[in-house]
């Protein structure tokens, strides 16, 4: 005769494990895209801040172009390009800046002067 104890104890150890089985890929998938968001929002603002700042400088063509050659000198993992598209966004013109950072590949958008 099997104990009553025993009985309930494998009941709830196999719906334990069938839980635990269920939610460590759920709780992965959320987790991956929580981050993969996050990574995207910070690339967003770091874009935004870049632009800002080398917009700020007023810099001539030429300088420019060093300028950003420098930058992907010193930063391998991005890819700085001079903006070559207009987009059209709230009956303004802005130019389109690619970024590429070597984990997240991201296009932002940004204002160029």
């Amino acid at each position: 005769m099997k104990k009553l104890l025993n009985k309930t104890l494998r009941t709830f150890a196999l719906y334990s494990l069938l839980v635990l089985a269920a939610s460590v890929p759920a709780y992965y998938y959320l987790v991956d895209r929580i981050w993969l968001s996050e990574l995207d929002e910070h690339n967003e603002i770091i874009a935004e801040r870049t632009e800002k700042e080398l917009n700020k400088l007023q810099l001539t063509e030429a300088e420019l172009t060093q300028s950003i050659a420098l930058w992907n000198k010193i930063q391998p993992g991005t890819d700085l390009k001079k903006a070559t598209t207009k987009i059209r966004k709230n009956k303004r013109v802005i130019n389109a800046m690619a970024a590429t950072v070597s984990s997240v590949s991201s296009t932002f958008v940004s204002t160029v002067k």
